[in-house]
Formats: structure tokens, C-alpha cells, sequence
């Protein structure tokens, strides 16, 4: 488990790929050549290094390739979101979840009043209602990025789609799913408003789990539709 923590003063200027150089190769070097699993955009930096030749197989959940395959008007929004925010985060050392998590709206403007109406008519105290305000607490409280890495999150990948269209490059390589040769697995949530099925990455095992984004790795359901699914492709290898 990596936790990437608060960008230090070197990574401040860490782009995506230098993530992926600097942080996630020189770690399974050490680790002889391991099974390499991300989450989200954690799963497009596993595919980097899987492609530069670091990983013995590949794990990606929820993990966005194909940009081309969100709707045209969320792109769109999240551009204009990030023209905005864009002018406030160069005033910061990096790039606060308050200014992230509104890019992350754009994508899905209907979230917030719809889970909050959820939990608005569940019991105090409940442990459904326990649940909701961990997955808030979690899903609310990462640590800021590092601004070279937002904008070509943003400009790089939603905007121009540099990986979808095999443009991407880590470190001088091309990163191209069709170059990943090791075992690879990739699982994609049927109710994930925030990487639909459309954007997942061609991996030649694709599956899909019946939740969201974050139910699928915190949900009630996750252990039966990910981490078991998940736990016995690893024990196959």
C-alpha cells in the first residue's frame, strides 16, 4: 500500500510520469518485479511502470484510460472548472482536496444533493449512517497534488486525451496498453458516475463490479464483487 502523503518540496514539481519515475519504479525495484494494483488515476500510474517493465502483472479498479469516453459536456466542464481553480492553486504550494473535489462534481453535478438526500433519512446513530460518514471522511480528506500533476491530469488526460490516443509518455516511453504483456486484470464499477465503463482501459481480462466509485472499495458490496474476484485472480498467477 503506498500512501503518497503530502507533496514534500521536491515533488512540488512532480508531474504525473515523475510519480511514476521517481516514486513508484524505485519502490518495485525493490520488490522483484511485484503485481502492481491501482485505484483511479493510481491505476493509470501502475500502468506506466507496468509498461516500463517494473510490474509482474497489473491490477487497475476504476482507473480511467479512455477520456474520449466521457461525454463531451463533462470534459468541457471540467476544463472550465480547472481554468478557474487553476488561478488560485499557483498562489499555493499544491493543490488542496477543496480544489479538487469540486473537478471531481463536474463529472457527476448531481452527487452531492443525491447522496445527501440518502443520508438525510437515515436513522441517527444508525450503522448505515456510521458508514455514509466514514466514506465522506475518507473520500474528503486526501492530501493535496502536486500542481504539475493536476494540470496534466486535466489538460493532458481529460482534455486532450493523450493516453486514450497512445500519446502519453513516461519517462520518454509510450505508454500503450497493447504493450502490457504481463498477467492484467482490470475491474470497472457499473455505478461509477466518475469513471464509467466507457473510460476503463482495454485490459484483456475487463470486469465489472455492481457499485460506484468509492462502494466499490468501501461498500458493503466490495469484498464479494472486488476484493474476493480479486483475491483469487492474484492466487491463479
Amino acid at each position: 500500500m503506498i500512501d503518497w502523503g503530502r507533496p514534500r518540496a521536491e515533488e512540488l514539481h512532480f508531474d504525473l510520469g515523475d510519480y511514476v519515475t521517481q516514486r513508484l519504479e524505485p519502490l518495485a525495484r525493490h520488490l522483484e518485479r511485484p503485481v502492481l494494483a491501482g485505484y483511479c488515476l493510481g491505476g493509470t500510474l501502475a500502468m506506466a511502470a507496468t509498461v516500463r517493465g517494473k510490474a509482474g502483472g497489473l491490477v487497475t479498479l476504476a482507473t480511467p484510460w479512455r477520456f474520449g469516453g466521457y461525454p463531451d459536456e463533462r470534459r468541457k466542464e471540467v476544463r472550465d472548472y480547472w481554468a478557474q481553480a487553476r488561478r488560485v492553486a499557483e498562489g499555493l504550494s499544491a493543490v488542496p482536496m477543496s480544489l479538487v473535489q469540486p473537478a471531481f462534481w463536474a463529472l457527476d453535478p448531481q452527487l452531492p444533493p443525491r447522496k445527501f438526500e440518502r443520508y438525510a433519512v437515515m436513522a441517527d446513530g444508525s450503522e448505515e449512517a456510521r458508514r455514509f460518514e466514514r466514506m465522506e471522511d475518507w473520500a474528503s480528506s486526501g492530501a493535496p497534488i502536486a500542481l504539475p500533476a493536476m494540470e496534466e491530469a486535466v489538460t493532458g488526460l481529460f482534455a486532450e486525451d493523450r493516453t486514450g490516443a497512445g500519446e502519453w509518455r513516461v519517462g520518454g516511453t509510450r505508454i500503450r496498453p497493447q504493450d502490457i504483456s504481463v498477467p492484467w486484470i482490470d475491474i470497472a464499477a457499473t455505478g461509477d458516475r466518475l469513471v464509467p465503463a466507457t473510460a476503463a482501459p482495454p485490459a484483456p481480462d475487463a470486469r465489472q463490479a455492481r457499485a460506484g466509485h468509492v462502494g466499490m472499495i468501501a461498500g458493503s458490496r466490495a469484498r464479494h464483487e472486488v476484493w474476493e474476484p480479486m483475491a483469487a485472480w492474484l492466487a491463479s498467477l
